[in-house]
């Protein structure tokens, strides 16, 4: 029994001996993130950018296959966003059941829809030795979604194997998920990239980022997994990327003010009207500790508290007019805020 027992414990041994000198490294991947201005960045306003997503997928030391890539998150800054130029044609001709084709034949389908483009390649069947890099993508725009986001609508096109297939992707707070669908015969995506306008694209403003603390923080969860023709997944895995980080320039900016007043047609001598200041901010930066002062026909003042670039505000005025009764007078209104900012409106009331 004892020596029945001590050759089970060597059988085992040597098992396990062989099973660790069988046993391969677990794959890594690694991620980028890089996000370049195509003129000056600011802390509040976005602007174009031009933006570049990168993905490398490595082997498992001493492994001859390479699982399938099916899904891949990038976690962006929340600087970023997707904008689709509105005059821009949403591409609806090329999608998840019309995409078995040629990059040129998806270009055709919609010429004017373009906003990046892309590289990648693929280890076919899942082979280390079997490299194809001969993969190109086009990256269109999809629309947006609920949020008003830019949707992608990405055609990949290989040449050795005569395929095409469609992949979309959003930014959903804060992060980018695309979804890969099965490649030809399960082949397993080593790398990628996204270029955004990249060569390409028409869009140069698709995508925008302001550059608020001086840093891009970025990282991306990879999902591996054998996918088979019937949709059933297989040896799933996910890679997590450790977080990277860039440096960025943000310009603190100017607020510019623009005003227009509407105002009551009469109001007695003496007596206060209110009018309605309507302040817009076309600047790169928000205006603060905004003030309106009424002069000339009649005094007044109110505050406009702060108005964020981009956006309006209307600041209610009571205006005490004084005149002759049935003579019309002017009333000047001059908005001021922080920085010098200033800008002048005006309106005539008839004092009754």
């Amino acid at each position: 029994m004892k020596h029945r027992n001590l050759k089970a414990i060597g059988l085992a041994l040597v098992g396990s001996l062989v099973m660790a000198a069988g046993a391969s490294a677990a794959p890594t991947a690694a991620t980028s993130v890089g996000i370049a201005g195509q003129g000056s960045l600011y802390k509040e306003v976005k602007k174009p950018v031009n933006l570049s997503l990168n993905a490398d997928i490595t082997p498992g030391a001493g492994d001859t296959t390479l699982l399938p890539l099916m899904e891949a998150s990038f976690n962006l800054p929340t600087d970023l966003s997707f904008n689709p130029d509105p005059n821009m044609p949403v591409c609806t001709e090329v999608n998840a059941g019309n995409s078995n084709f040629s990059g040129a034949t998806a270009i055709s389908l919609c010429p004017n829809s373009i906003v990046g483009d892309g590289t990648a390649n693929i280890m076919l069947a899942g082979q280390v030795a079997a490299l194809i890099t001969d993969p190109e993508l086009t990256i269109f725009n999809g629309g947006v979604d609920s949020s008003g986001g830019g949707i992608l609508a990405i055609h990949a096109y290989s040449a050795s194997t005569n395929a095409g297939i469609f992949m979309s992707g959003a930014i959903q707070n804060g992060t980018l998920d695309v979804l890969i669908p099965r490649l030809t015969a399960d082949s397993a995506t080593s790398t990628f990239t996204l270029n955004i306008p990249g060569t390409q694209g028409q869009d140069k403003g698709y995508a925008e980022a302001t550059c608020k603390t001086g840093t891009y923080t970025s990282s991306a969860t990879l999902t591996l997994g054998n996918l088979s023709s019937g949709g059933v997944v297989s040896n799933e895995t996910s890679l997590t990327t450790d977080p990277t980080t860039t440096d960025c320039v943000g310009l603190a900016g100017k607020a510019k003010l623009s005003a227009k007043v509407k105002g009551p047609a009469k109001v007695k001598s003496g007596k206060k009207g209110t009018f309605k200041v309507t302040l817009k901010n076309t600047g790169t930066a928000s205006a603060k500790r905004v003030k309106v002062k009424a002069s000339g026909g009649g005094k007044g003042s109110a505050s406009g508290g702060t108005i964020k670039p981009g956006t309006s505000k209307t600041v209610k005025v009571k205006v005490k007019v004084t005149g002759k009764k049935g003579k019309k007078v002017t009333v000047k209104f001059k908005t001021t805020a922080s920085g010098g900012v200033v800008a002048n409106a005006k309106a005539k009331v008839k004092v009754g």
